[in-house]
C-alpha cells in the first residue's frame, strides 16, 4: 500500500472571547450552537487527514477514489473552520451609524473598474 506524502499536525478548535456569550440581540444558546458546530469541523477535518495517511492509493479508479472522497469532505470540513472563525471574530463588533460619505460610491475605486458607469 502506498501512502501519501504529507504530515499533519491536529487542531484544537479556538477558545471563544467570553464577551461573546454576553451580546445583545444574539442568544448564548446561538453562540453554543455555532461553537459546537465549529469544534466538530475541527475534529472531523483532525479525523479525515488522520484517515488520508492510511489510505490505500492502488484502490483509487475512474468511478471511485477514497482519496477524492476524503479530499471533498475535507474541504468542506476546512470551509466550516473558517466561516465559523470569521463569523466569531465579526460578533461583537463596534457599533457605528454610518454617516452620509458612507452611503456614497467611491468615485475613484469605481473608476478603476472597466466597464462600470461614473457616477453622475
Amino acid at each position: 500500500m502506498a501512502s501519501l506524502a504529507f504530515r499533519f499536525e491536529e487542531i484544537t478548535a479556538r477558545e471563544l472571547k467570553p464577551e461573546l456569550y454576553e451580546l445583545d440581540g444574539i442568544s448564548r444558546a446561538t453562540i453554543e450552537a455555532h461553537y459546537k458546530l465549529y469544534q466538530g469541523y475541527v475534529n472531523k477535518r483532525n479525523e479525515i487527514l488522520a484517515r488520508l495517511d492510511g489510505v490505500d492509493t492502488t484502490a483509487a479508479n475512474q468511478v471511485y477514489s477514497e482519496i477524492r472522497a476524503l479530499k471533498v469532505d475535507l474541504t468542506f470540513a476546512i470551509g466550516g473552520i473558517k466561516n465559523h472563525e470569521i463569523y466569531f471574530e465579526h460578533l461583537g463588533g463596534r457599533r457605528r451609524r454610518p454617516d452620509r460619505t458612507d452611503r456614497r460610491p467611491d468615485r475613484a475605486r469605481l473608476r478603476l473598474v472597466p466597464g462600470l458607469a461614473r457616477p453622475t
